[in-house]
């Protein structure tokens, strides 16, 4: 419900973007559809996954694998340049490694979740960890900066 809300809200950015995103007189609007690129991808990635877990459709998550998560790490990549122009363009001379160290971590929980599905495609693990847990689902998104950056209140 709320992934779905999500993902058609973000389409719509990319859709309304696409025609203007060398366009700079208005600002980085390359960078916005960079972001909701990476947001839609992650949103998708994560429906395909638990589906494809749930049912242990081992051809789906080669898939996930082999297709999915390489086209993630590039629109990451993107959004990673896209953001380098965008601090760029408001001439901070520090802290940008902050964001690439953050964007490059999360290149490589990619690449994990890579890993982790081929261990389990060839019988070298049973199951998944981070994917046996329920989660608790939340109504609407969280309200302060602080809850979204970090998932939690006291973190």
């Amino acid at each position: 419900a709320l992934a779905e809300t999500l993902l058609a809200g973000y389409g719509k950015i990319m859709e309304l973007i696409e025609p203007h995103r060398a366009d700079r007189s208005a600002g980085q609007l390359n960078f916005a559809w960079n972001l909701a690129r990476v947001l839609v991808l992650k949103l998708e990635l994560r429906k395909m996954l638990e589906h494809a877990y749930a049912k242990h459709d081992f051809n789906t998550l080669e898939t996930i694998a082999e297709r999915y998560i390489p086209d993630l790490i590039d629109a990451i990549d993107g959004l990673q340049e896209a953001f380098r122009v965008q601090w760029k363009r408001s001439f901070k001379p520090f802290g940008l490694e902050l964001m690439q160290i953050r964007l490059g971590g999360l290149c490589e929980r990619y690449r994990e979740l890579s890993r982790v599905i081929g261990e389990l495609v060839h019988g070298e693990i049973d199951v998944i960890p981070e994917l046996e847990i329920d989660l608790p689902t939340r109504e609407g998104i969280p309200s302060t900066y602080h809850e979204i950056a970090t998932g939690g209140f006291f973190i």
